[in-house]
């Protein structure tokens, strides 16, 4: 459906944001909102969907968004699919809070088309494999200013016109 929308009004307009809010919660005692969304979000990104994939997978310890890897498992030959547990960082602007993600991850190429498939899910810290902990703790800036999202969905990049690739989010998010 996100990938007809695209096609139907063009990739010059940007990202294309259909979620819709779930609830929004102000709790009085510890002064803290929650946000919950679905989400679906599609754009044209002006790369083959293997570089899409290997950006959004690769290591990046500056700018806005951070990625590290904190662990990896081996590459399954039966069903073709890369697993990873990842740490997000997402530096919004001065005086918005730092966001963070936990996130299992299993990445999957479509023989018939080329596409990439990333499922995503989030993970507690108390979940994670002992090494895994370790180097979270390594990274983890004591940063107050920070809120912890949940993320559970999936990203598929699709191959597009003239060499693009149409990269759709379909899942939900919650945040602090």
């Amino acid at each position: 459906m996100l990938i007809t929308k695209l096609k139907y009004r063009g990739a010059v307009l940007g990202l294309l944001d259909d979620s819709k809010p779930i609830t929004h919660n102000l709790s009085l005692a510890d002064e803290q909102q929650t946000f919950s969304y679905n989400v679906n979000i599609a754009s044209v990104i002006h790369e083959q969907p293997e570089g899409v994939c290997e950006f959004l997978l690769k290591p990046c310890n500056s700018g806005k968004f951070r990625r590290h890897i904190i662990h990896e498992y081996d590459f399954s030959l039966e069903t073709n699919t890369k697993h990873m547990i990842v740490f997000w960082q997402y530096y919004p602007k001065r005086g918005e809070k730092l966001v963070e993600y936990v996130l299992d991850m299993r990445i999957s190429k479509s023989p018939q088309d080329s596409s990439e498939e990333i499922k995503i899910k989030s993970l507690e810290e108390n979940r994670l494999p002992r090494m895994a902990i370790t180097k979270l703790e390594s990274i983890i800036e004591a940063n107050a200013d920070s809120a912890r999202a949940i993320l559970e969905g999936e990203m598929i990049i699709h191959k597009f016109e003239l060499g693009q690739s149409a990269v759709t989010l379909v899942g939900s998010l919650e945040a602090r």
